[in-house]
């Protein structure tokens, strides 16, 4: 969502970015987000922070704060949804109850960040390797 926004903003669009955490990029890896939210401000990205999407109207949102439930309406000309993400280990599970060897990585695991991605695939590529390597004996 974030990096749409500061897409968006390039072309000329102006943005604002509603989320209902306190802050935006929340689980980017931190020189990640530090550089994403200097090009956000550097592109006059707005920000509404701790709100949350109630309803879309004609031309308008309606949001709520989270902590105080007070309501406000922002107006829009086009929308863009991004809504956060949740582990998917189902195939994992289900390849195990099987009795099959499976391993979950990344996103399916936990929503993460690439680098944490990478190294869990890069510790289940040597797990995989030691697997095989003790099946050929």
């Amino acid at each position: 969502g974030a990096e749409t926004a500061h897409l968006l903003s390039q072309q000329g669009k102006q943005v604002t970015v509603v989320e209902m955490l306190s802050g935006i990029a929340m689980q980017e890896e931190p020189l990640t987000r530090g550089a994403l939210l200097y090009l956000l401000a550097e592109n006059h990205v707005q920000t509404k922070l701790g709100k949350k999407v109630l309803a879309f109207e004609q031309n308008e949102v309606l949001l709520q704060d989270v902590a105080s439930g007070c309501q406000e309406r922002l107006g829009f000309d086009t929308a863009l949804l991004a809504f956060g993400s949740r582990p998917k280990a189902r195939l994992a599970q289900e390849l195990k109850a099987l009795g099959c060897k499976a391993v979950t990585i990344g996103d399916a695991e936990a929503v993460g960040s690439i680098a944490t991605s990478i190294a869990q695939a890069h510790q289940a590529a040597l797990h995989l390797e030691r697997f095989v390597q003790e099946d050929s004996l």
